[in-house]
């Protein structure tokens, strides 16, 4: 009797205040000391489901708020110092669609005598369509309570994902640092042939610079212009003879002199034995104009000729 008369009084009092029949200061305190449940809905929020209890709620009396599981696709929500606005529901029943996660809602209000109190609780009994494990999120508002519905097994799936993100990761640094080795190894081979290119390189040029006994040398008038290369062997032969051989420290034999049959030449060239670079340096200062220096390679090779000079049309 005590429980149903307190109940009466407290809903004729949510009544008279939600008319305005009651002085507002006495509204506000009654407002502030209890949660009114106006609405429960269902929402989705980046895939996750969540259960909604909307109303005018006061966050500090919600600390004991609690959800206890009644069976695999059920469980009670248990709201403390809360009511329900029996305008908003109207029923204490609340089906949902089949897209819902919930099936339906019972709503039950107790009041309970704790000493000298009187404690009224809002209880959700919720039927779910699939098991669910479930979170209040925090912070409660002044206006909502959410409730996380992640499916059962969802939290093992998510962390197996991550597990298995985790083993790819580990994958993609591992192959990562194998490469890293592999162009590590690759860079030193590298090095390793850089400087047996190099080693190979400076004793060219030191057999290249190693001055020989005697240059015999090869005149062809490329020029198209007649007796260029006589002049040139007469210059080189007769006027500056002495100065090469004394320079050089070698003997000079100017084994040709000829014309160019078919092979006519813009700028004059001179090809030159691997060990002869510095005699042709030297005759290459001699001669007037510019020259472009070549070595004798296997398709120009002329037997007992150590440099050949091929005036080009540039020559005068």
């Amino acid at each position: 009797m005590i429980k149903r008369l307190i109940k009466k009084i407290s809903v004729l009092v949510f009544l008279l205040v939600g008319v305005g029949m009651v002085a507002p200061a006495i509204a506000q305190q009654t407002a502030s000391q209890g949660n009114i449940i106006k609405r429960v809905t269902t929402s989705t929020q980046k895939g996750a489901s969540f259960l909604m209890i909307r109303g005018t709620l006061s966050p500090g009396q919600l600390g004991d708020i609690g959800i206890r599981k009644k069976g695999e696709t059920s469980f009670v929500v248990s709201i403390p110092n809360a009511l329900i606005d029996p305008e908003k529901i109207q029923k204490l029943s609340q089906k949902f669609s089949l897209r819902d996660p919930i099936k339906q809602i019972n709503f039950i209000e107790d009041i309970r005598e704790i000493g000298d109190e009187v404690v009224f609780i809002v209880e959700l009994e919720v039927e779910t369509r699939k098991p669910y494990q479930l979170e209040i999120i925090k912070p409660i508002t002044s206006s909502s309570i959410r409730i996380r519905m992640e499916e059962a097994g969802m939290a093992q799936k998510q962390a197996e994902m991550e597990k298995e993100e985790m083993v790819q990761k580990e994958k993609l640094a591992e192959k990562a640092r194998m490469l890293a080795v592999k162009k590590k190894e690759e860079s030193a081979v590298k090095v390793l042939r850089t400087t047996a290119k190099a080693q190979k390189t400076v004793e060219e040029i030191l057999q290249q610079y190693h001055r020989p006994s005697i240059m015999q040398l090869s005149i062809i008038n490329a020029s198209g212009w007649q007796k260029r290369a006589y002049k040139l062997s007469v210059f080189l032969g007769k006027e500056k003879k002495k100065e090469i051989e004394e320079s050089l420290g070698i003997k000079l034999d100017i084994v040709n002199i000829s014309n160019a049959k078919n092979d006519r030449h813009n700028q004059s060239t001179i090809y030159f034995r691997s060990n002869f670079l510095k005699p042709a340096l030297f005759l290459a200062k001699l001669i007037p104009g510019e020259q472009k220096m070549v070595p004798i390679n296997n398709k120009r090779e002329r037997l007992g000729v150590d440099i050949e000079i091929y005036l080009g049309v540039d020559y005068r």
